[in-house]
């Protein structure tokens, strides 16, 4: 996940706050150690933590997403193509 928003802060240029990201992070260690390691956590924690990272896409879409993607026609911006980003015909490169 860490490089994925690396990939929007830097190729994209998105403002993401450290407080953004460190929600993100959490999320994402509460959901690997639930799926992999089969940890019990408190439900409402888990829930504040989803209900954080919620409010930061119901931000992120209109703000960041939406006005780039209705450009007409769509273009990356800095000029990159979309062929850079990957690695392979299926994988984001990191």
């Amino acid at each position: 996940m860490t490089a994925a928003l690396d990939r929007l802060v830097g190729i994209v240029g998105v403002p993401i706050a450290e407080k953004e990201r460190k929600a993100i992070k959490d999320l994402e260690e509460t959901r690997n150690a639930l799926t992999h390691y089969g940890h019990t956590s408190n439900a409402l924690a888990v829930e504040a933590r989803a209900a954080r990272v919620l409010s930061l896409l119901v931000d992120f879409v209109p703000k960041q997403l939406y006005p780039v993607l209705c450009q007409r026609p769509f273009r990356f911006p800095r000029s990159v193509k979309p062929h850079e980003l990957l690695d392979s015909p299926y994988r984001i490169a990191a």
